[in-house]
C-alpha cells in the first residue's frame, strides 16, 4: 500500500515530502522535489539542512500548528530555490512513525503578477493624486512641492527637485528631501546649454536613468565628481518639453533599487499631465493679466483700478491725477490708429518717468488716472508741472489734466471726482483755444447750458449717422449703429469727441442720448410703414444717462410713443458704467433686459474689460473693440484672445460684433474664429441717414 501511495505522489507536479516530527529526518521526497532540488533519494537527511540550507530546525517551522484532522496552509519564499510556494501541511503516520507531510505549489508567477498589479495600482494612485494637485492648489510651485514629496517618498529617494526654464537657465522652483537631510543650497540653477550638452551623451533623450554613478565617470568627469560629492549614487532625470522647447526638468536622486526599474513609466505619465497643468496655469495667468493689465500700454487697467481704489482709502499725503488725451478721434483719423496707439503708450511712459510714487491706470480709451501715495504736496505739484510741460512740447499730442492733493484720503471718491472735474475744465479750455471758429468757441461755452442744448437740438444741429454692421456669412447688412455729429452754422461737421465730453461734464448728456433714441425709433416706425427691410440698430448711452433714476421709464416712454417692437433697438453700453459710484451694473442690465430690450456690451478689449463679466452679467451682444482687431493679423496672442472670447460667447449664445474691421485679412481671421458681425471702414464709414436709406434699405 505504501509503494502504491509513493508511486502516486511521484506522478504529481507539486513538491511533496514527509518529515519525522521528532528527528526532522526526511522520510520521503517525491520525484518533482528531487528534480527541483537536484538531489537523489536523501532519505534520513535533516529537512532544514537539505531543503532550507540551515544548520538547525527552522525558526518558522509550523509543527506546533498541525493536527491529524485538518490542513494548515501558508505561503513561504524558499531562498535556495528562489521561488514562492503555497504550502499545505498536516500530521500523518508514515511506516508507523508520526510525521508531517507537506505539499508545496509553486505560485511565484502568480505572486509576481500580484505584486506587479499592486505596484501598478500604487503607481496609478500616485499619478491620480499628483495630476489633481495643480488644479486644487492653483499654482505650479505649491503643487510641485506636494508632487515631489509623494513621488520621492514612494520611490524611497533621498531628494527630488523640479527646475523651471526661464531665459537661458533652469531654476530650482521646488525641492523635497528626506527629514535627515537639509535642503541643497549649492544646486539652485544650471545653464540650459550645459544641460543640453549633458543630455546629448545619453541615447534616450526622453528620460535619463543612471543606476550606478560610476558610469558617469567616463561620460562627464566634472559632473560625476559634483554628484558624488553630494552623495548621489543613482539618478533619474525627466525633461519636460513643449513644441521642442525645454520648459522644465524633474530630478530624483537615489531612488531605491526595488523601485528604480519602475520609476520611468510613472514619471512619463506624470510628465504628460504636468505639461498640461503648466500650460493651463500659464494660460490662466495670461487671462488674469488680460483682466488686470492694459494690453496696449502695459499699465493697470480699469478693472484693476476699481479693485485697487478701496486700498487707498485713508492713505496719507495722497495725490490724484486725472488725464484725458484731447481729440483722440481726430488723432486717429488724421494720423492712423497705429499713431494713436503710440500716443497712448507714450502717455503711459511719461507717467512712469514723472511720478515717482504713482500707481498708473488706463480707465478708458483715452483716459488715465495716476494715484500717488506718501508724496509731499510740493513734490506732487512739481511732478504735475513736469508732466504738463512734457505734453505741451509735443505738436500733435495734447492732454487735459486735473489733479487734487490731500493730507488724508478719507473720501477717495470725492478726490477722484474733483480731479476729474478739473480735467474736464482743462479740456473745455483746450477746445476753446484750439478751435479756429469764434462761432464754435461761443457754442462750446454755451453748450453746458441746458437751454442752449435744447435750442441746438430744435434747430437740427445734431445729426444722426448710421454705420452698418455686416454678416460674416454673406456680407449682407445685418444691423447698424447710431452715431451723432454736430453741424455748425457754416456747415462744418464736428466730431463727437469735441462736444460729448462737455455735455458729460455738465451732466446733461442724457438729453442728447434720449434725442438720438427718439430719432431712431421714429425712423424705424417710418421705414416699417413704408415697407422697408429694416435691421436692428444699436443706440449708445452715456454712463451718466444710465445712472439717472428714471432711465428705464424714459426708454419705455419712447417705445410707447412709436409702438415698435423692442427687438429693433439694441441698448449699447460700456462696462465702464461700473465705475459710477452707487450704480449696480448687473441689476441695471437685468432691469433693462427684463423690460424686453437687448443689451450690447461695447468696447470689450479696450484694456479694462473684465472676464468675470461673463459669469456675473446677462447680455445679448459683445462688441470687440477696434484696439484688439487692429493687432489681430500680426499678433498671435491677440488671435488667441479673440478665439477664447469667441468660444465663450458661442457657448453662452452671445452674438459677437467686431469693430474697426478695415482689411480683408482681419475679416478672414475673425470669420475663421466664428465672429458673426463686422463693423468698420472695410464696408462703410458712418453715413447720413439719407445715404444709408439709399444704399442699404431695400423695399420688401
Amino acid at each position: 500500500m505504501q509503494k502504491i501511495l509513493m508511486a502516486m505522489l511521484d506522478q504529481m507536479l507539486e513538491l511533496i515530502y514527509v518529515v519525522d516530527i521528532e528527528t526532522y529526518e526526511l522520510l520521503y521526497i517525491n520525484s518533482a522535489g528531487r528534480e527541483k532540488y537536484r538531489i537523489g533519494d536523501r532519505k534520513g537527511a535533516k529537512c532544514y539542512k537539505l531543503l532550507q540550507g540551515l544548520d538547525e530546525p527552522c525558526p518558522f517551522c509550523v509543527n506546533d500548528s498541525l493536527t491529524f484532522d485538518s490542513v494548515y496552509s501558508w505561503e513561504f519564499t524558499n531562498k535556495i530555490l528562489c521561488r514562492h510556494f503555497l504550502l499545505k501541511n498536516r500530521f500523518v503516520y508514515w511506516n508507523g512513525r508520526k510525521a508531517r507531510i507537506q505539499i508545496a505549489t509553486d505560485i511565484t508567477e502568480r505572486e509576481s503578477e500580484h505584486s506587479e498589479l499592486k505596484n501598478i495600482q500604487e503607481d496609478e494612485l500616485i499619478v491620480k493624486h499628483c495630476i489633481g494637485l495643480p488644479y486644487e492648489m492653483g499654482t505650479l510651485s505649491k503643487a510641485m512641492d506636494d508632487v515631489l514629496k509623494r513621488t520621492g517618498g514612494y520611490f524611497g529617494a533621498d531628494r527630488a527637485y523640479f527646475f523651471q526654464a526661464s531665459g537661458d537657465k533652469l531654476f530650482m522652483t521646488s525641492e523635497w528631501c528626506v527629514p535627515q537631510l537639509t535642503p541643497e543650497e549649492r544646486f539652485r540653477e544650471m545653464d540650459i546649454s550645459r544641460f543640453a550638452q549633458w543630455r546629448a551623451l545619453f541615447e534616450t533623450k526622453e528620460y535619463i536613468v543612471i543606476e550606478d554613478m560610476e558610469q558617469m565617470k567616463e561620460l562627464d568627469q566634472a559632473l560625476h565628481q559634483s554628484l558624488r560629492q553630494r552623495g548621489v549614487r543613482n539618478l533619474v532625470i525627466m525633461p519636460l518639453e513643449r513644441d521642442g522647447r525645454l520648459v522644465g526638468v524633474g530630478w530624483v536622486e537615489n531612488p531605491s533599487a526595488e523601485k528604480i526599474g519602475s520609476i520611468v513609466p510613472l514619471l512619463v505619465s506624470l510628465r504628460y499631465f504636468q505639461l498640461s497643468a503648466m500650460h493651463r496655469i500659464e494660460y490662466e495667468a495670461f487671462l488674469v493679466k488680460l483682466s488686470f493689465e492694459d494690453s496696449l500700454t502695459g499699465i493697470r487697467n480699469r478693472n484693476c483700478y476699481l479693485q485697487d481704489i478701496v486700498k487707498f482709502r485713508g492713505a496719507k499725503n495722497i495725490g490724484i491725477v486725472y488725464v484725458n488725451i484731447n481729440n483722440m478721434k481726430g488723432i486717429n483719423d488724421a494720423f492712423g490708429h497705429a499713431y494713436g496707439d503710440k500716443m497712448l503708450t507714450e502717455c503711459a511712459r511719461r507717467f512712469e518717468k514723472t511720478f515717482s510714487s504713482g500707481f498708473f491706470y488706463r480707465i478708458g480709451g483715452d483716459e488715465f488716472v495716476v494715484i500717488c501715495r506718501d508724496v509731499a504736496k510740493a513734490q506732487f505739484e512739481q511732478e504735475i508741472h513736469s508732466f504738463k510741460a512734457q505734453c505741451a512740447a509735443s505738436t500733435n499730442f495734447h492732454v487735459a489734466v486735473g489733479y487734487q492733493w490731500a493730507e488724508r484720503a478719507d473720501d477717495i471718491q470725492h478726490l477722484l471726482h474733483t480731479a476729474e472735474a478739473w480735467m474736464y475744465e482743462d479740456k473745455k479750455q483746450h477746445y476753446c483755444k484750439s478751435l479756429s471758429s469764434d462761432r464754435y468757441r461761443h457754442y462750446n461755452d454755451d453748450l453746458v447750458e441746458l437751454g442752449a442744448l435744447k435750442k441746438s437740438l430744435k434747430e437740427g444741429r445734431f445729426i444722426v449717422y448710421l454705420q452698418p454692421k455686416v454678416s460674416f456669412a454673406d456680407r449682407s447688412v445685418s444691423g447698424a449703429e447710431a452715431l451723432v455729429r454736430y453741424q455748425a452754422e457754416d456747415g462744418t461737421v464736428i466730431a463727437p469727441v469735441q462736444f460729448l465730453p462737455v455735455l458729460e461734464d455738465a451732466k446733461i448728456i442724457s438729453i442728447l442720448d434720449i434725442f438720438i433714441l427718439d430719432f431712431i425709433c421714429a425712423k424705424l416706425s417710418e421705414w416699417i410703414k413704408a415697407g422697408r427691410q429694416i435691421v436692428p440698430i444699436s443706440v449708445n448711452f452715456s454712463r451718466y444717462t444710465l445712472a439717472e433714476q428714471d432711465f428705464l421709464a424714459q426708454l419705455k416712454a419712447v417705445f410707447g410713443k412709436y409702438r415698435i417692437d423692442k427687438k429693433w433697438v439694441i441698448i449699447e453700453i460700456t462696462e465702464s458704467v461700473k465705475g459710477i459710484e452707487g450704480m449696480d451694473f448687473t441689476s441695471l442690465i437685468d432691469s433693462i433686459r427684463d423690460a424686453g430690450f437687448a443689451i450690447s456690451i461695447d468696447d470689450f478689449g479696450v484694456g479694462y474689460a473684465n472676464l468675470s463679466l461673463f459669469g456675473s452679467t446677462n447680455f445679448d451682444e459683445l462688441k470687440v473693440d477696434k484696439s484688439l482687431v487692429d493687432n489681430i493679423v500680426a499678433n498671435k496672442k491677440t488671435q488667441m484672445v479673440i478665439a477664447f472670447i469667441m468660444d465663450i460667447c458661442r457657448r453662452m449664445d452671445i452674438r459677437v460684433v467686431a469693430e474697426g474691421v478695415e482689411t480683408e485679412e482681419q475679416f478672414g481671421i475673425l470669420k475663421r474664429n466664428g465672429c458673426e458681425q463686422a463693423q468698420g471702414y472695410l464696408f462703410s464709414r458712418p453715413i447720413p441717414i439719407q445715404e444709408y436709406e439709399e444704399r442699404f434699405l431695400a423695399f420688401r
